[in-house]
């Protein structure tokens, strides 16, 4: 083997390597076990026949070949939100409490609600709302827009413990960020720890996250609230204050 054919396949050896590899990563969720075993093997025949075929017209053939992997390893659509309410039994809602949208603010907000079996083996109520907010600014060529994402979980009045109120108040403490923790949360936003934990006037609990719209950032807060949670003494859920403010619709 000449020293020039050395160089050849080399160089298309890593022309190769860099399209498959580029396959692999793309269809490996759709296709766990298929597309290493293809984007490999694919790999191998392009660079042994380059020995045998002139690179350009195997280069033109290997794009070809990703254009055709391009659907056959076609990641599924991601459900994981479906899922999410699935499993969690979290449906729309058209519940949306004065007292709450005072605290939270108008963020575009999506309602559902939901049902949490505590660990005392009972059932309680929750509406689960997700909103946005969004500015634009102009970076010197073109105007920009960032959106920013919320997540709120919110009890009905006089539902939940002082005790569980305590918990997610601590929760939220940020006071005990490491110099580490401080600098990463400087550019980004920590999705585990509340913005805001507060009592509405009629009683109803929030506990609200910046987030991302992500079903596992969503179950890894919703988890914890499972966790925790403590309902209030029987004689104090749902008092007179509740009924006439919680059912009560807040003006668009």
């Amino acid at each position: 083997m000449s020293e020039n054919t050395i160089y050849r396949m080399s160089f298309f050896s890593a022309f190769y390597a860099l399209c498959f590899v580029g396959m692999y990563f793309y269809g490996r969720k759709g296709s766990p076990v298929l597309a290493p075993v293809l984007c490999a093997g694919l790999w191998l025949f392009f660079t042994v026949s380059t020995y045998y075929v002139g690179g350009a017209a195997m280069s033109c053939f290997a794009l070809l070949t990703v254009l055709i992997l391009l659907f056959t390893l076609k990641p599924p659509p991601d459900n994981s939100m479906q899922l999410f309410y699935s499993e969690n039994k979290i449906y729309k809602s058209e519940k949306k409490p004065k007292a709450i949208m005072d605290v939270l603010g108008d963020r575009k907000w999506s309602l559902a609600e939901g049902k949490l079996f505590t660990r005392s083996n009972e059932w309680v109520n929750y509406l689960f709302w997700q909103g946005n907010t969004s500015f634009s600014y102009y970076n010197g060529k073109n105007y920009v827009t960032n959106r920013r994402y919320y997540v709120a979980f919110i009890f009905e009045p006089n539902t939940v413990s002082e005790n569980f109120k305590k918990k997610a108040e601590v929760l939220m403490d940020k006071s005990h960020y490491t110099f580490k923790e401080k600098w990463k949360y400087f550019f980004t936003i920590n999705t585990d720890k509340p913005y805001l934990v507060t009592t509405t006037e009629d009683g109803g609990f929030v506990i609200a996250f910046d987030t991302f719209v992500d079903a596992k950032i969503y179950a890894r807060n919703l988890a914890w609230i499972k966790a925790n949670i403590e309902l209030a003494p029987k004689t104090n859920q749902r008092t007179a204050t509740y009924q006439s403010s919680w059912q009560s619709r807040a003006s668009s």
